[in-house]
């Protein structure tokens, strides 16, 4: 099976700086916040890549991948070789972005990548303090952006807060609303006194939000190169 790749461009010949989405075990690379972020990034004049892993095509439901991620690991490394053979991308400007599995594999790939700019860590995955997904994080010196959900059951906000004090002087860390998916849950709704309706017109708002403060944290790596 052939994989999807799948890549979006702003107006105009280039190059223009680049992103590349790595998506999550069960969320696609046409996920809500997926599809936002590309609008936005698209918009202000980058390029997006993305694909879905070998093992979400093959079966979306229960689907994984290989054992240690070295299968995804080549996709993701195989998308970024594609991305740099266009023509309308600067080679020596392109971030990733994973989340949650995504982020772990992005991360990887990362710290194997001197060429890659930046990294951004959506949802990353951190529910122990056994679980060492990001290793290197606190001595990285290239951009590093960690977005977590305060109510995410697989990073759990005492983690995120400890790791953030290690966090080297290019981190940073932005805590959104929210469950793994930034999602509010129905009790948390009730609560608010929002319907089902406001509730997706509030999410929606949310993600353009958070899709131009990342595009904003973007614009300023490349600012201070």
């Amino acid at each position: 099976m052939k994989n999807q790749f799948l890549f979006d461009y702003p107006l105009g010949p280039g190059p223009f700086p680049a992103v590349i989405i790595a998506p999550g075990i069960r969320y696609p690379m046409d996920g809500s916040i997926f599809k936002e972020l590309v609008r936005i990034f698209v918009e202000k004049g980058l390029v997006v890549a993305r694909l879905n892993w070998f093992f979400y095509l093959e079966d979306p439901v229960t689907g994984m991948p290989s054992e240690n991620l070295q299968t995804e690991l080549a996709e993701l490394r195989a998308l970024s070789a594609t991305l740099r053979m266009d023509k309308r991308v600067n080679a020596t400007q392109i971030f990733v972005l994973g989340k949650s599995l995504g982020s772990v594999i992005a991360w990887r790939a990362f710290c194997a990548d001197k060429d890659l700019l930046g990294a951004i860590l959506l949802t990353p995955l951190c529910a122990t303090e056994e679980e060492k997904h990001y290793p290197l994080l606190a001595t990285e010196a290239r951009p590093v952006l960690l977005i977590a959900g305060d109510n995410d059951p697989h990073c759990k906000l005492a983690l995120v807060n400890q790791l953030a004090i290690g966090l080297g002087g290019k981190t940073a860390l932005k805590l959104v609303a929210g469950n793994h998916n930034l999602e509010l849950s129905g009790a948390m709704c009730q609560q608010n006194g929002q319907s089902i309706e406001d509730l997706g017109i509030a999410f929606r708002r949310k993600i353009s939000a958070l899709a131009m403060s990342i595009y904003a944290w973007i614009d300023a790596s490349l600012t201070n190169l």
